[in-house]
């Protein structure tokens, strides 16, 4: 399984910058996890729109879900123009009339409603989903691969709970919001922030973590250096384009991802131009 970050921001991007957007390959199936403000137009510079089919949005915020209309749009002419005749599927959340708006068959979409506690199946990726502690529905999503069995944890966006701990265990790539910084506490928000962070990082201890969504403001490294200090796992800032073997990350520990802050994410065999 290979996951490549689209955008990285959280709330808003900094200049050229995207909001939250992950694409995941695992064989021949692609699925983006979100697709807020920019991706749509990121997107295109590793994945073809026509070669897109299945949207996975956590929840209906901005910044997870603005493009989902600008996709919309670029099916409706791929259609046009002949390049796909295939459906844009979007599986998200019920809880606002935005899933009903864009999954239209006369725009060539399809609406598929998720909600806590399900699997869903889209080719060779399974994904179970649980709510988040955040301020609108949204959903924490674990993704495995059917041929290579990797797991990959997307936080989302939510404070840190017992439940989100658990619901991360067994991942061999954690991608976790890190929307604050310390002392700032992200409790009444529904957000984590670098201390949170290196905590689930603890108690899970992925064989990666990933620090995504974000701030705008400060100094993004020292997000990275606060993990780092109070866990001596792999961990790295989401970077846009950066490219990651799920499967292949280190276990926590090993020397695999020695450095300091701000060391280069791995890049996949093989990307994808």
């Amino acid at each position: 399984m290979e996951l490549t970050v689209i955008g990285r921001a959280g709330g808003v991007g900094r200049v050229g910058e995207a909001c939250s957007g992950y694409l995941v390959q695992e064989g021949q199936t692609r699925v983006l996890l979100d697709c807020g403000a920019g991706v749509a137009s990121s997107l295109q510079r590793v994945c073809a729109l026509e070669s897109l089919d299945h949207v996975v949005i956590s929840h209906w915020h901005p910044d997870h879900a603005s493009d989902a209309g600008v996709l919309v749009h670029g099916r409706i002419i791929q259609r046009i123009l002949g390049a796909t005749a295939n459906t844009l599927h979007f599986y998200a959340p019920a809880s606002t009339p935005d899933l009903e708006r864009v999954g239209k068959a006369d725009n060539g979409c399809a609406s598929h409603a998720i909600k806590a506690g399900e699997c869903l199946s889209i080719g060779d990726i399974d994904i179970d989903f649980m709510r988040t502690r955040h301020p609108v529905e949204c959903l924490a999503m674990r993704l495995v691969g059917r041929h290579t069995g990797d797991v990959l944890v997307y936080t989302a966006d939510g404070a840190l709970t017992e439940g989100l701990v658990e619901f991360s265990q067994g991942a061999d790539l954690l991608l976790a919001e890190c929307s604050l910084y310390p002392p700032t506490s992200g409790e009444a928000p529904g957000h984590m922030n670098a201390d949170d962070v290196a905590e689930l990082a603890r108690r899970v201890n992925p064989g990666t973590l990933v620090l995504t969504h974000l701030p705008f403001y400060g100094r993004r490294e020292d997000l990275l250096e606060c993990v780092r200090t109070r866990w001596g796992g792999c961990a790295y800032l989401a970077g846009e384009l950066d490219c990651y073997g799920v499967g292949a990350a280190p276990a926590a520990g090993e020397d695999a991802c020695a450095g300091d802050a701000g060391d280069e994410a791995p890049t996949c065999a093989g990307e994808r131009g």
